[in-house]
């Protein structure tokens, strides 16, 4: 009853002082420190995470895998996510701290097993931006096409939240990617058009190294190394791309074979 009665007004005390503030230090002697630190994360309505010194925390490596992994032993969905920023943290701790914070504290909101966006803080995604240009590049009448297609390719940062196979995950990661490479080969026509060949070449080529089997690109590229009379190249890649298929044990389709031919004539 005692402690009880000291308790409260503890709680008091700090939530006055953790009102404005997003790291409390609580004094290794005090004696209601485990009492309070069960009262807050007892809270449903309180987002505690806590951490302890210890002895091996000399130095900012040792410091960040000890508080990681706290993080993961009492979060472990928003943990195990952490986790996977170590590498980039002796780079810049004061940042990473900054979002790690930011994002457990205002941003993500904890329900049942894991976390989702606060739809009360503004927040920028760029997945959502990528998606809004691209609707409008396939469905919309922007004043400027090759900007909003361009705009796709600069957003495109790589796989859609690689390490994880979730079904739906892999289903969007797919749709992204195959946004990216219409991205792609729609400003190759732009530049094309515009007389810049070289530019087109290395948007056509980007768009085979995500997806080498795309035989409509690789259509495509020919084509364009026709055009511009650099015979050479044309039969190079073809030459490759020959050796690929049978590698993977593909036949080549008749359009690209009968390309070829022409080309050779």
């Amino acid at each position: 009853m005692a402690i009880q009665s000291r308790l409260q007004p503890a709680l008091e005390v700090f939530n006055r002082y953790a009102a404005d503030a997003k790291i409390v230090l609580l004094h290794p002697a005090n004696r209601l420190r485990n009492v309070l630190l069960a009262s807050l994360i007892a809270d449903p309505d309180m987002r505690t995470f806590y951490y302890s010194f210890n002895p091996d925390d000399i130095n900012l490596r040792n410091f960040i895998s000890g508080i990681t992994k706290e993080m993961f032993n009492q979060h472990a969905t928003f943990g195990r996510h952490i986790n996977l920023l170590k590498s980039k943290v002796l780079k810049n701790p004061k940042k990473y701290f900054d979002e790690v914070l930011g994002a457990f504290l205002c941003e993500l909101m904890h329900d049942g097993s894991y976390y989702r966006i606060n739809p009360n803080v503004p927040f920028y995604y760029d997945a959502c931006e990528f998606v809004e240009a691209l609707m409008l590049g396939r469905y919309g009448e922007p004043e400027d096409p090759f900007a909003v297609w361009q705009r796709l390719v600069n957003l495109y940062r790589g796989p859609f939240l690689q390490g994880h196979n979730e079904p739906w995950i892999l289903e969007r990661r797919e749709a992204y990617q195959m946004a990216y490479i219409e991205a792609l080969v729609n400003t190759a026509a732009y530049w094309a058009r515009d007389g810049k060949p070289e530019l087109a070449l290395h948007n056509l080529r980007r768009a085979l190294d995500s997806d080498y089997a795309n035989e409509a690109i690789h259509t495509k590229l020919l084509r364009l190394y026709d055009q511009l009379g650099r015979r050479a190249e044309a039969v190079a890649h073809y030459r490759t791309l020959e050796k690929w298929a049978k590698s993977s044990k593909l036949r080549l389709s008749g359009e690209v074979q009968q390309l070829f031919s022409d080309i050779m004539a």
